[in-house]
């Protein structure tokens, strides 16, 4: 980026210098004022037109360690056998690397599972990567937290929401699974 600036900023002042040294007008002109406009001209052209490091398609981010206790679902085939062939209840959040809620949810998500540990299933579907279950599943934003139990979605927090919310829906699964 710099080299395309400092080539830029020489193009500038080369072009600048000899339109002010050629174009005098009779009021006269001085090459130095045209050398300066020209330089500055030239680095804003190069900073406006260089392009950058990273593109929005090329952007990848580091993937988040599994956490313990966390099942992450990249089919639909996955996604019925653990989800929908469950007896516990279960909780899918749909997220995305690159989304700042999805981040933020990720710990309180963790922590679900570390607390519900053997009591309820934990589950994490990445939409860039399991489109057909975003479509299926009509997640048109992110964080979305559908809630499943005996195979049938009962509850859905769409964006990000304080633990509690989500400890409250699994409590009540799991109590209504005591129940029957």
């Amino acid at each position: 980026m710099m080299i395309k600036l400092l080539l830029g900023a020489l193009l500038g002042c080369g072009v600048g210098a000899l339109l002010a040294h050629f174009g005098k007008c009779s009021s006269g002109s001085y090459p130095l004022r045209g050398l300066l406009f020209g330089a500055a001209l030239g680095v804003i052209l190069a900073f406006l037109f260089a392009p950058t490091k990273q593109t929005a398609f090329e952007f990848e981010e580091e993937q988040p360690a599994p956490a313990e206790g966390v099942v992450y679902i990249g089919t639909p085939e996955v996604f019925e056998d653990i989800i929908l062939q469950a007896s516990l209840p279960c909780l899918v959040d749909f997220y995305s690397d690159s989304c700042p809620p999805c981040r933020r949810l990720s710990p309180v998500i963790d922590a679900l599972a570390e607390k519900y540990a053997g009591r309820a299933i934990i589950s994490k579907v990445n939409v860039a990567s399991a489109r057909e279950l975003t479509a299926a599943y009509q997640v048109y934003g992110i964080p979305d937290v559908l809630f499943f139990q005996d195979g049938e979605q009962v509850e859905r927090l769409g964006g990000l929401r304080p633990q509690a919310a989500y400890e409250r829906i699994i409590d009540q699964q799991i109590e209504n699974m005591k129940k029957k």
